[in-house]
């Protein structure tokens, strides 16, 4: 959390402190707030989200909660371990207890077995086409996580789930610890989450994921949205495995990444791009905070994925838990670049800030021209411009391509931080992006100057661009230290 962030409780705590203990009301735990999330997310009734959209954050919410269920007690410990109890355990407070499973269920492969319900709302379409008694929803189901397995643990190398044993066994199946897939009706308000068995608390854990019955009204056709769920929660179940107690951006941008790894043709992942080009100067390694935008970063390993190779990503989940501060995502992100040969994450943060400039005219990200224009925060001229700018963020500023092609800035020191001049030749998706660029490790003052461009009627469009690429933090606090750092720019 930033400092901004942090501040903004203390007038809160202020007033606690004066109003004396007759009227002083105790705040929720954050293991209390944990599970009141978790309650109010899986609620029957839930709804969409504020943007309509079907939420993403199940998974998240439900591993905190785990991590923090040890602290609760009495009725509310009791509360928390009912919502980990799986769909066919009586669970009826959550709404995804599905009743009686299937005669046929669940239906399994050496790594996954599925689980759905006889009959009444959790049932999946009975359509059989093959006939062979399971219905062809099931059979889809199994066949997008064997896809998942054959990219996520095949292809790009990542260590198997961790096996739960004989959890989910029935019928003389599903005992050779494979995943458990659990098909259930989850409104409009879920795509799917991945979740821990109750008391699973640990850093290594087994996981379970539950989907929905049929993606109808989710705004997409139902099978691929079933398919880039699959991907993205199967890829949660294997975090789980690495590093459970990951930082929550790292988390989502990972699993985001591997739901076009898995299924480059769906694209469903576009619909989480938008808040990460309307938000460029929201830190990107933020807490739950920065909303939607922690999905939309998957962009981020889509650049490692392509500069660096993918294996970079893995690597940074198998080091999280040795890094310090343990389990800091930039800190796991920079030991991986490293040992990738890509100097640092402050380094790499730069190059892919300055890239997103003309997002739309790049060779790297894997669906250049289908992207929102990341947006701009005004004109820079030769007016200086005094600004602040938080961890991993950046803003990008209009330029006259007509005008000077020279910027100068100064940026607060001791800050990993960067400067670039970008500039575009033709047209938004098909054109030539030239960059002329600055890393300043310690801060600094520092000029950057376009080249003359190669296309007869000059730029078409030329950006400016001040980042903070700096995301340390002080000792295991999680408090970043190069918040609000003072910048000065202007044209020369």
């Amino acid at each position: 959390m930033s400092r901004r962030l942090r501040l903004l409780g203390l007038p809160i705590l202020l007033l606690g402190l004066l109003a004396g203990p007759a009227t002083a009301v105790a705040a929720p735990s954050n293991a209390e707030r944990a599970l009141q999330a978790a309650e109010e997310l899986l609620a029957p009734a839930a709804g969409t989200s504020s943007a309509g959209a079907p939420n993403r954050d199940a998974t998240l919410i439900l591993r905190k909660l785990a991590r923090l269920m040890p602290r609760l007690h009495g009725s509310e410990r009791r509360r928390a371990e009912r919502i980990f109890a799986r769909p066919d355990e009586k669970n009826d407070p959550q709404g995804d207890y599905f009743g009686a499973e299937a005669t046929a269920s669940p239906l399994c492969s050496d790594h996954f077995c599925v689980h759905w319900s006889a009959a009444g709302k959790h049932a999946p379409k009975a359509a059989d086409s093959q006939p062979n008694g399971f219905p062809d929803y099931v059979e889809a189901v199994l066949s997008a996580a064997t896809q998942s397995y054959a990219v996520e643990n095949t292809n790009l190398g990542w260590a198997e789930a961790k096996p739960d044993g004989a959890r989910g066994a029935r019928n003389g199946r599903g005992g050779a610890g494979q995943v458990d897939i659990y098909l259930a009706n989850l409104g409009k308000s879920l795509f799917g989450y991945a979740t821990t068995d109750k008391g699973h608390s640990s850093r290594s854990e087994p996981g379970y994921l539950v989907l929905d019955n049929d993606y109808s009204g989710f705004g997409g056709a139902p099978v691929e949205l079933m398919q880039v769920t699959m991907a993205h929660e199967y890829n949660h179940v294997l975090q789980f495995n690495y590093d459970g107690f990951q930082d929550t951006w790292m988390f989502e941008s990972t699993a985001t990444w591997v739901e076009e790894m898995v299924y480059p043709a769906i694209n469903d992942y576009l619909r989480f791009t938008t808040p990460f080009s309307k938000l460029p100067f929201v830190p990107m390694a933020e807490p739950e905070s920065a909303g939607a935008k922690i999905y939309g970063s998957g962009l981020w390993n889509h650049w490692l994925s392509a500069t660096l190779g993918p294996a970079t990503i893995r690597t940074a989940w198998e080091v999280g838990p040795a890094v310090r501060p343990r389990d800091f995502a930039v800190a796991a992100y920079d030991r991986a670049i490293a040992l990738a040969g890509g100097g640092s994450f402050s380094r790499q943060f730069a190059a892919f800030a300055a890239l997103t400039a003309e997002i739309n005219a790049n060779t790297v990200l894997p669906d250049a021209g289908l992207y929102k224009d990341v947006r701009r925060s005004g004109r820079l001229t030769r007016k200086t411009k005094k600004l602040r700018l938080n961890h991993t963020a950046y803003r990008l500023y209009k330029v006259n391509p007509a005008g000077s092609a020279k910027l100068t800035a100064r940026i607060k020191r001791k800050t990993h931080a960067a400067i670039a001049l970008v500039g575009r030749s033709g047209t938004a998706t098909g054109g030539t992006t030239t960059i002329a660029s600055a890393y300043l490790p310690k801060g600094g003052r520092a000029t950057v100057q376009l080249p003359a461009s190669a296309g007869a009627g000059g730029y078409e469009r030329v950006t400016a661009v001040l980042i903070n690429a700096d995301g340390r933090v002080r000792g295991s606090s999680r408090y970043y230290t190069r918040d609000s750092r003072k910048v000065k720019a202007r044209l020369k």
